[in-house]
């Protein structure tokens, strides 16, 4: 299996380089983030080492970019900032495993063992609805080339309407299967958030799955057919 460490501190670098040699594994290694962009780019690797801190980009746009390229190697995020938002950021930035430095080099290379298993994952497939796209692995909505901002849940409601084709059937909102931990996301939670914050089309359609005239564009008396 081929490895790509990316890794600016000399001394670290050569310690991870060595020991996942010794592990069977081939290792390239960059020191930059451009470097990595450009190594990824031209080989086949079955897992990444990447250090958060690099000399620009930084590894979570590196992780980033990877993503947005459709390269789905596993990646392996190291850092010495171990707050909560930044652990965060990296794995919302699409690295698949996040660990904290110091840190012990058979955590580190059990964890390599475990991702390397998986293989490369095929990137979510994006959702379209006329001109509304949803995409799940970057949690991206679009209507036609304007962005739209949802909250968490709201971008999990919109997605279930999508995947269970309720906006096009007409269908009733039914609570979303919960999730470990947490309660289950119910309609009442954000009736009418996702639809509220897409931009307007040209022409209003009737978006009401519920069939009441909410949202339902009607004409004047006198233009309606048989008055």
């Amino acid at each position: 299996m081929r490895l790509l460490v990316v890794e600016d501190d000399p001394g670290m670098a050569d310690l991870l380089a060595r020991s996942l040699q010794r592990e069977g594994y081939a290792v390239d290694s960059a020191t930059t983030g451009e470097d990595a962009l450009w190594s990824a780019s031209e080989n086949e690797y079955d897992g990444v080492v990447l250090d958060a801190m690099i000399p620009p980009p930084d590894g979570f746009e590196v992780c980033r970019r990877l993503r947005a390229e459709g390269r789905w190697v596993p990646v392996l995020m190291l850092t010495a900032r171990d707050a909560v938002q930044d652990r965060v950021r990296g794995l919302d930035a699409g690295a698949d495993d996040y660990l904290v430095k110091p840190f012990a080099l058979a955590e580190l290379l059990a964890r390599v063992r475990s991702l390397t298993r998986r293989g490369p994952l095929e990137r979510p497939t994006v959702l379209q609805v006329g001109d509304l796209t949803l995409d799940p692995a970057s949690r991206a909505v679009q209507r036609g080339r304007v962005e739209v901002d949802l909250s968490p849940k709201e971008f999990a409601l919109l997605h279930e309407l999508r995947v269970r084709r309720w906006v096009e059937r007409g269908r009733g909102l039914h609570p979303l299967p919960p999730a470990e931990g947490r309660s289950p996301l119910r309609p009442r939670d954000h009736p009418h958030g996702p639809r509220r914050r897409l931009p307007a089309r040209p022409r209003a359609l009737n978006t009401d799955p519920g069939g009441s005239n909410a949202g339902r564009r009607t004409l004047p008396k006198e233009r309606r057919c048989g008055r």
